[in-house]
């Protein structure tokens, strides 16, 4: 799959991280091997009257029933745990295989790119989900894959590049421009409080209506003739609109907005003008 006559170059390749199952191989082996001392070393001898034993030999028998049953719980769980969708990201677009199906999205189809932390990180995202439409469910990508930070910033950049021409030809017909968005509190919630991806998907986003000459967001109307100043502040991740006086018209954070390297490159291109 290193070229795809469609798609073009293969760049990239993120999958279920198989650590943990290399990980739980060795265990089994070891554990098998734990188990194979105990019975040669200890149970034969003791049977064939070359060693004594003081105490019950069912014993030893359940010692290595027990550590098989232990090695087996977590071969079988890891097992479980590297399974899902293998990610293909070529040029053009990405291919993902599941349980011999397979599915192309092309990165100028992608209308939404969620980007979320999970786990430990405090500081920029180590998920990323994307999807065409409201209508389709999302595609993942966690911070248990494989490449993951790689694959996010593949997969901004890319959707990002595509999109932007055709954003920029619909503002200059005089169409709007919809992007997503969730609420700040809410976002901060999923990260305190999500129990897995699903939790993170589980959201309502709201809408920002882009125009050529305006922002809207909820009852609220940014005339973006007002403003002098467009920034985006990377220690806070806010994304501002500022006007002469340098009073902000408008400000929500990045990773609220979905696709929002998307967004704040069509902003930085119509405050420019």
């Amino acid at each position: 799959m290193n070229k795809n006559l469609e798609l073009g170059i293969l760049e990239l390749k993120s999958g279920p991280n198989k650590a943990f199952l290399y990980f739980a191989i060795v265990v089994f082996i070891i554990f098998t091997a734990i188990c194979g001392l105990i019975y040669f070393g200890a149970i034969i001898p003791i049977n064939e009257g070359k060693s004594t034993f003081s105490g019950d030999i069912s014993i030893l028998y359940l010692a290595m029933a027990g550590i098989m049953i232990l090695g087996t719980v977590i071969l079988l769980l890891s097992i479980v745990l590297t399974k899902g969708e293998i990610f293909y990201l070529y040029e053009k677009g990405i291919v993902t295989t599941n349980k011999g199906n397979k599915k192309i999205t092309l990165y100028a189809d992608i209308q939404d790119v969620y980007l979320f932390t999970s786990g430990k990180q405090i500081f920029g995202p180590n998920n990323i989900a994307y999807r065409t439409d409201e209508r389709n469910n999302w595609q993942v990508i966690s911070a248990k894959y494989s490449n993951y930070r790689k694959a996010i910033q593949l997969i901004r950049n890319r959707q990002q590049q595509t999109n932007f021409l055709k954003t920029m030809q619909q503002l200059k017909e005089g169409k709007s421009v919809t992007f997503h968005y969730i609420e700040y509190s809410k976002l901060i919630s999923k990260q305190l409080f999500a129990l897995g991806t699903k939790s993170y998907l589980n959201v309502s986003p709201k809408k920002i209506f882009l125009y050529k000459n305006k922002l809207i967001v909820g009852h609220e109307t940014v005339n973006l003739a007002e403003v002098q100043q467009f920034s985006t502040n990377d220690w806070t991740s806010q994304i501002k609109l500022l006007n002469k006086e340098n009073k902000t018209l408008f400000s929500i954070s990045f990773y609220s907005v979905f696709s929002g390297d998307s967004f704040t490159a069509a902003l930085d291109e119509l405050i420019k003008k």
